[in-house]
């Protein structure tokens, strides 16, 4: 019998069908021809059946068109009529019925009395605007029908409703924002029959129209769905977002006119199109024609604490804008060119802290601006000022003492300021704080049983958010113990509970990289992408419930997961490494 190694070009060396003394050459030959058992391809906008998606509540993303809008949402429950619904009683429901994509999950209504409105009333909170949807057929009766959207508005459906199947909706604006919403219909005439199926009340921005990832049917609890997130700048999937959990502390986050924020020689006008593509949802900020400070203000924060400041902004007909995390001569600071988008300068002030800063194109001409520090002062701010240069010399708060003329302008959208170290995507508030909660995304079927295997090999494609290393481990496989993570000093690193192994150098986070591990009894291998393996003697320990991203929404290594691959055997390091590549196959 030939042994394998036999096949090899340059092979010497045959002993009882083993394979002895392998060059890395050989080796490849040999392993990188291994196929994953297992592969997900998480650009493609589809969850797949390795992995279970929670949410308890909405988050924002960008869309393919590269607008700011909400996930995937149906907020309605139970998205078909029953029992639950007002005036259930002056209605007959007949379920099984066949719905308008060939299933059976449609109902017939069959009104018992005149003119009663049966409706569902949502108790989750819907955003200033929302689409309420729903597929309704005539199957009797020439009596009128009316259709009640978000708002509990009636309206008469009876000349368009007929024996076709057709989605009636409504888009609605600010009357219901914060508070629940209303679907339902109101048949008037004592026996008429029309058939339902999916009532759906979706958040949105700029949309006007139902949109398909909204159409989910729900029954005791609201649809939250993931978010496939796009390049807002390139248009490019970025893939699945997963975030842990964050507080936007700033009320009126894009509300500039009200009185939270503090003006100091600065208008603000609530008229510009923002990056969620909703007219008047940004501000025009005027600077004021006088020698002085130009600047809006808030002190929704604490001292002694690291903190992340963003905004959106865009150039009007001024150029340079700064952030300021800072009280009296403590803090950091950091100035824009929101022309050629790049940060001119910034700084420490005294006993603060400058972490890191950012900007970040997403297309027509708005920048998202980042700042990220801390300041000891027992009265911190965090500050938006104007700046007629890209390099000065800053006041105890970051700042430029400048003359203005009266014409400077900036257009300003969805400022956030949120503990930790990175910025995170955008979260709405109004009159007071608001938290995304966390996403929480488990592995499920063959994905987790090979998971848990005794060998294996996992490689995930991801970009992180963060672009400084955490203050404790973030995980990016996590079971009983941390599979894959990122350690305080930025090394990708595996532990067994008792063992950590770490790479010796640390992957650029912010860019696509790809990471994986290798297991076997008594072996490990550890690798990104541009860099040997690392390896020691010790057994991984793969158990419990395995999340992506993070450890049941805590400790995550936020950021976009592109693709994973999965294996039921290990990988020697050269085909460990060679698939370590972005964009290689698996």
């Amino acid at each position: 019998m030939i042994s394998r190694r036999a096949l090899i070009a340059g092979a010497t060396t045959l002993s009882a069908n083993r394979v002895l003394a392998l060059t890395p050459s050989q080796e490849a030959v040999l392993f990188n021809g291994i196929k994953p058992a297992y592969v997900a391809n998480l650009l493609s906008g589809r969850l797949p059946s390795g992995l279970s998606f929670a949410h308890a509540g909405n988050a924002m993303q960008y869309d393919a068109t590269g607008k700011l809008t909400y996930a995937p949402n149906n907020l309605m429950y139970p998205s078909n009529p029953n029992s639950s619904y007002a005036n259930s009683a002056s209605y007959s429901f007949t379920s099984g019925v066949t719905d308008p994509f060939g299933g059976t999950g449609a109902v017939t209504l069959t009104a018992n009395s005149a003119s009663k409105q049966l409706y569902s009333y949502s108790l989750v909170q819907v955003a200033p605007t929302a689409i309420s949807s729903v597929w309704l057929r005539r199957r009797t009766g020439t009596g009128t029908v009316l259709a009640v959207n978000a708002n509990n508005t009636a309206t008469d459906i009876t000349s368009t409703l007929n024996g076709t199947w057709q989605q009636f909706y409504s888009r609605t604006t600010t009357a219901n924002a914060g508070n629940g919403a209303y679907i339902g219909i109101q048949i008037n005439t004592i026996g008429d029959q029309v058939d339902w199926y999916l009532g759906v009340i979706a958040s949105v921005t700029y949309e006007t129209t139902p949109r398909p990832q909204d159409q989910v049917v729900t029954t005791s609890a609201a649809y939250y769905g993931p978010r496939f997130d796009y390049n807002p700048n390139t248009l490019a999937p970025n893939g699945l977002l997963i975030e842990g959990a964050a507080t936007n502390l700033l009320a009126y986050s894009s509300a500039f006119t009200n009185a939270a924020w503090s003006q100091q020689s600065t208008t603000a006008a609530q008229n510009v199109t923002g990056p969620d593509g909703v007219t008047n949802s940004g501000a025009t900020l005027t600077m004021i024609a006088a020698t002085g400070l130009h600047d809006l203000a808030s002190s929704a924060f604490t001292s002694n604490t690291q903190y992340a400041l963003s905004i959106y902004a865009k150039a009007g007909t001024a150029r340079y804008i700064s952030l300021s995390i800072a009280g009296s001569n403590d803090g950091a600071y950091a100035t824009y060119d929101l022309q050629s988008g790049v940060v001119t300068q910034s700084g420490a002030l005294s006993a603060g802290t400058l972490s890191t800063t950012l900007i970040q194109s997403i297309g027509n001409g708005w920048y998202r601006l980042v700042i990220v520090g801390k300041t000891a002062s027992a009265a911190p701010y965090m500050i938006i000022a104007g700046a007629n240069a890209g390099t000065y010399t800053p006041d105890g708060y970051g700042r430029q003492n400048y003359t203005a003329a009266g014409t400077e302008t900036y257009l300003i959208f969805g400022a956030q300021l949120e503990a930790g170290s990175f910025a995170s995507s955008y979260i709405p508030t109004g009159a007071s704080a608001v938290t995304r909660a966390a996403d929480i995304v488990t592995f499920t079927g063959s994905a987790l049983t090979l998971l848990q295997g005794t060998q294996g090999a996992a490689i995930v494609q991801m970009i992180s958010e963060g672009s400084t290393n955490p203050t404790t481990i973030t995980n990016i496989i996590k079971g009983t113990n941390s599979i894959l993570y990122r350690d305080t000093t930025g090394k990708l690193g595996t532990t067994n509970g008792t063992t950590a192994l770490l790479t010796s150098g640390a992957p650029t986070w912010t860019s696509a990289q790809r990471v994986g591990l290798s297991w076997s009894p008594g072996k490990r291998g550890l690798d990104y992408t541009g860099v040997a393996p690392t390896n020691d003697n010790n057994s991984a320990s793969n158990g419990g419930t395995i999340y992506l991203g993070s450890s049941n929404g805590s400790a995550a290594e936020n950021g976009w997961y592109q693709s994973f691959g999965l294996y039921n055997q290990p990988l020697p390091n050269s085909a460990l490494q060679s698939k370590i590549v972005v964009g290689a196959p698996y």
